[in-house]
């Protein structure tokens, strides 16, 4: 990989995209927030979108955060779901590359640099890379998701399973509102994203490496199972395969 020059990496503004909302555990959020805060290269923005209401403990961590002049907010009065009120944090973004983080995730202390170099060398619309999950420190991980790396391989492996990591993700937002964006969908908006963005001929890159640490919990895995989900995922396929066949 070229390297960019320092000071053009530091000219190159981009926003990053936070969601929080009631059910979230505030110890986690704070911990994502700064993880968002220490990077080796700084965002120009993060947006924090409050989805609905939430309790007073999240409301003070919101108002600590909200004295950086990085950090901007906006609400929604009802819970909408993480894909719309990422849309209107996207839409509300005053740069034009966005990245994606979870509330309850650590990003790696040089993700964004990483990130940041490899969508403007390998000129793609959509840079991924590798989660590790972790249960109670990102120092004893228990285990690494990878991905395809290049877009040809992503593509091909995109018809059957998940080809990147959602929460590591950053694109261009001219992209991202080429392709329609986020499906208002409760499970799935990921899935929704990379199939619309496919549509639309986006180019894809994921980096090797681990940018950003997941907790690996019951939730997580519970979110992933039932007839809900199970639901979703049947439209989801219904509705992109034109995509592919």
């Amino acid at each position: 990989m070229v390297i960019l020059n320092p000071s053009l990496k530091k000219s190159i503004k981009f926003s990053v995209v936070i969601s929080v909302y009631l059910h979230d555990d505030v110890d986690y959020f704070i911990e994502s927030m700064n993880s968002i805060l220490n990077q080796t290269l700084m965002p120009s923005e993060v947006i924090l979108a409050v989805d609905g209401p939430v309790t007073s403990s999240i409301k003070d961590a919101i108002k600590n955060f909200e004295s950086n002049p990085i950090v901007f907010v906006i609400r929604s009065d009802n819970n909408i779901g993480r894909g719309a009120i990422r849309h209107r944090a996207i839409l509300s973004s005053t740069t034009k590359i966005i990245a994606i983080m979870d509330s309850d995730d650590i990003s790696a202390d040089n993700r964004f640099e990483l990130q940041v170099e490899s969508l403007i060398n390998s000129k793609a619309d959509f840079v991924g890379g590798y989660i590790s999950e972790f249960t109670h420190s990102i120092v004893d991980f228990k285990r690494e998701r990878k991905v395809p790396l290049k877009h040809a391989e992503i593509i091909r492996r995109g018809k059957w399973i998940q080809p990147f990591n959602h929460v590591t993700i950053m694109f261009h937002k001219s992209m991202y509102i080429k392709s329609g964006g986020y499906a208002f969908t409760s499970v799935l908006e990921d899935s929704y994203l990379f199939f619309r963005m496919v549509k639309n001929n986006a180019q894809f890159h994921n980096i090797p490496k681990t940018l950003v640490y997941v907790r690996a919990n019951n939730d997580q895995l519970l979110r992933r199972h039932g007839f809900k989900y199970f639901k979703e995922e049947f439209l989801t396929l219904i509705n992109t395969i034109d995509v592919y066949f």
